[in-house]
């Protein structure tokens, strides 16, 4: 392989883990407060409605981040 795609691969493997390293965090971060907390809906619920929220954010931000990774790596290539 050449040396633009093992840099990208390894780029792209590193930046996958740390994301769902993070996503899973935030999943179980939730699944500890809702373990935590009462059935009633109110001030209780709303570090879920946050941490889904942040989670949503997350992988919207992934995807983009690892687009613009593609993107750039893809330009490398064709100009190299």
């Amino acid at each position: 392989m050449r040396k633009i795609d093992e840099k990208f691969l390894k780029l792209s493997i590193i930046f996958t883990f740390f994301a769902l390293i993070g996503y899973f965090a935030l999943s179980f971060i939730a699944e500890n407060h809702i373990s935590n907390t009462t059935g009633s809906v109110g001030i209780n619920q709303a570090p879920l409605v946050v941490i889904d929220t942040l989670q949503g954010y997350w992988l919207f931000g992934y995807l983009l981040l690892l687009g613009v990774l593609v993107l750039h790596w893809t330009i490398k290539r064709v100009t190299s």
